[in-house]
């Protein structure tokens, strides 16, 4: 069982060496020197970096998944094998052991609630996949029943 997927990201099982650890850049998620394809732009001082389009499978059998509501190219990476799901921007956990939370409102936008509402219609289609971790970029992981924590973090949103 993995008890904390961002060391496992660091060496999925079958891949013979270590992989860079994930950076949020410009709210952009860059994981193993992939970057959605429309924000490749962000990377201008030489970083080597490949896009992705939604649905391509990256390194480790992680798949890129949409979630596009705070910008077009806002990312969840799905990392089978670990159970685990990465996600930008939207949602942040401070401290270990506190609740999801939105990141603060200046951070979304001219329209914070319609963002809002764009990220837990999102975050709903993730719930597709069979995952026990949440990875924010911003904040502390959810390590074990975080699909069952972000379905509830998602109906106390649509319930206000």
């Amino acid at each position: 069982m993995v008890r904390d997927p961002r060391a496992a990201l660091q060496h999925p099982p079958h891949e013979p060496s270590p992989l860079p650890p994930l950076r949020p850049v410009h709210g952009r998620l860059r994981w193993h020197g992939w970057c959605h394809r429309a924000g490749l732009h962000e990377f201008s001082r030489g970083e080597v970096v490949q896009g992705f389009d939604f649905g391509d499978r990256l390194p480790a059998g992680t798949e890129a998944l949409p979630v596009g509501s705070i910008c077009p190219d806002e990312s969840a990476l799905f990392i089978p094998w670990a159970r685990a799901m990465v996600v930008a921007d939207g949602v942040t956990r401070d401290p270990a052991d506190g609740p999801l939370t939105f990141v603060p409102d200046f951070l979304l936008g001219d329209d914070p609630a319609a963002v809002k509402r764009g990220l837990c219609g999102a975050y709903a289609r993730l719930l597709d996949r069979d995952f026990d971790h949440l990875i924010p970029a911003h904040g502390r992981p959810r390590i074990g029943g975080a699909k069952e924590a972000l379905r509830k973090f998602i109906e106390a949103q649509t319930s206000e």
